[in-house]
């Protein structure tokens, strides 16, 4: 069950960006009682293996650099809005702990560097290699504005997203997120998913929790998550690949010596 904490997204709203990975590297830790992998940096990141064969992501660094006080951020009639929140994607941070406090034990990978052309997820995923089928069955990354989109990049899976709109959620453009390069480089079907946010940063609180309540559900389906996904390209999509995902990827293929499937 998922309870509203809206002092703790105050909190995340005004915090630093290394403030807020710290904040979640510590509050992981007691959560899942073990250690995180933590790798610090603009381009670090932080693993925490779960029990359930699920990913979910998101990033703590944000575009602006202002963090505005409590008292700077205004709360009416279920809104949140305040100069530069910073929504994106301390929205993703809160709704992680969320999932977690609700007794949900997914892996978890916090980003650096998301908006620095997915820096830390690559750094990531090249300290990972390649995940076996079973331990991660698909990706779910909490960092798309709007209420109810779903973003699936370059995967084609009909089987996933037919899962994921069952849910409520809508196909939706975008350009890149960070599991735009896990679900690719690990073979696995992944989605981008809405927290409540528009473009300005303003929150709707009700549709944030919304979207949580949505994956509060999916990951407590267990034929859902043990079911694999695999990641199936679209031949469509080729174009926004060679942009999105080719040119991200290609320094792994460089280094490991592995080619795309």
């Amino acid at each position: 069950m998922i309870i509203k904490d809206i002092e703790q997204l105050i909190f995340l709203l005004g915090q630093e960006d290394n403030s807020a990975f710290q904040f979640m590297a510590n509050e992981l830790k007691n959560l899942y009682d073990k250690e995180p992998i933590i790798v610090p940096g603009e381009t670090g990141y932080l693993w925490m293996p779960g029990e359930i064969p699920v990913v979910i992501n998101a990033h703590a660094d944000t575009e602006g650099r202002y963090f505005p006080q409590q008292e700077d951020i205004m709360i009416d009639n279920g809104i949140i809005q305040g100069q530069d929140l910073a929504a994106d994607d301390r929205t993703g941070l809160y709704s992680i702990l969320q999932l977690v406090r609700g007794n949900l034990r997914p892996h978890v990978i916090i980003t650096m560097g998301e908006e620095n052309r997915g820096a830390g997820m690559r750094a990531f995923s090249n300290a990972m290699g390649r995940i076996p089928q079973g331990d991660v069955n698909f990706v779910l990354g909490l960092d798309r504005r709007n209420f109810n989109d779903a973003v699936f990049y370059g995967d084609n899976n009909p089987s996933f997203r037919t899962m994921i709109e069952s849910f409520g959620f809508r196909e939706a453009r975008g350009t890149y997120s960070d599991i735009a390069t896990l679900s690719f480089w690990w073979n696995v079907s992944g989605v981008n998913l809405s927290m409540g946010y528009n473009d300005r940063g303003v929150i709707s609180i009700e549709q944030l929790h919304d979207s949580i309540d949505h994956i509060f559900k999916i990951l407590s389906n267990n034929k859902i998550t043990s079911t694999h996904f695999k990641f199936i390209r679209r031949p469509e999509n080729d174009a926004w690949m060679q942009k999105w995902g080719n040119r991200r990827l290609n320094e792994l293929w460089v280094r490991t010596g592995e080619e795309s499937s």
